[in-house]
C-alpha cells in the first residue's frame, strides 16, 4: 500500500508503526513539495552565504535571483516527472540541469544531456547540425561560485532514497495528477499547433 505525502513524517510514522494494514506502508512523495525543497534550499544558501560574505544572490551574472530559482526548481520538477520510472535517469537529468546552467562558450558542460534533435539541451539539438548556437542566450546562467556553493543540495535533492519515493509522478494536487496522465498520453509535441 503507498501513501502519498508531502514530506510529514510524523504522520507516516503514525499510520505505519502500529501495522494497522496488512501490507507494509510505502510512502511516496509528493513531486511537487519535493521541487519546493529546492527552492527553499536555494534562498536558504543565499542567506546564510551573505552571512558568511559570500554573494550568490543579487544583480551579478549568475547570481541566484527569485526567478533563477523559480526556474531551477521547475527544471528539477520536470527532470522527475521525464524519467518517473528510472531513479537513475532522474539523478543524471537533474545533475545535467545544474551543469547546464554553468555552461560557457569557453566551458561546455554538456556531456551528461540527451543526444539528437529531441534533446532539450540547445546545444545537443544543434551539435547533428554542426551548427551550435552560443551560450550567451541561455535562459538561466550561474557562475561558479553559484554552482560550487549549490552542488552539495542538488546531492541531497538527488539522493537515490528519496528519488525511489517519486517514481510514480504523484502529487497532492488531484488537478495536477489528472493533468500529468492526460499529458503522458497526448504530448505536446503532437497536439498542439505551431504557431
Amino acid at each position: 500500500m503507498t501513501m502519498l505525502s508531502d514530506g510529514d513524517v510524523k504522520t507516516f510514522n503514525n499510520l505505519s508503526s502500529p501495522n494497522i494494514y496488512s501490507d507494509p506502508l510505502a510512502k511516496e512523495e509528493c513531486i511537487n513539495h519535493v521541487a519546493k525543497r529546492l527552492s527553499t534550499a536555494l534562498r536558504e544558501i543565499v542567506k546564510s552565504a551573505k552571512a558568511k560574505g559570500i554573494t550568490l544572490g543579487g544583480k551579478s551574472a549568475g547570481a541566484l535571483t527569485n526567478k533563477v530559482i523559480g526556474t531551477l526548481a521547475g527544471y528539477y520538477w520536470n527532470a522527475i516527472v521525464r524519467n518517473k520510472n528510472n531513479v537513475w535517469d532522474m539523478q543524471k537529468q537533474i545533475m545535467a540541469t545544474l551543469y547546464y546552467c554553468s555552461s560557457t562558450d569557453k566551458k561546455h558542460n554538456h556531456s551528461l544531456y540527451p543526444q539528437g534533435k529531441q534533446s532539450w539541451c540547445f546545444y545537443k539539438r544543434a551539435v547533428p547540425e554542426k551548427k551550435p548556437h552560443s551560450h550567451t542566450s541561455m535562459q538561466v546562467f550561474l557562475n561558479q561560485v553559484v554552482v560550487e556553493n549549490i552542488i552539495p543540495i542538488y546531492e541531497r535533492l538527488s539522493n537515490e532514497e528519496l528519488l525511489a519515493r517519486c517514481t510514480q509522478g504523484l502529487t497532492q494536487n488531484a488537478n495536477e495528477a489528472i493533468h500529468s496522465v492526460l499529458w503522458r498520453k497526448c504530448s505536446k509535441n503532437n497536439s498542439s499547433s505551431k504557431t
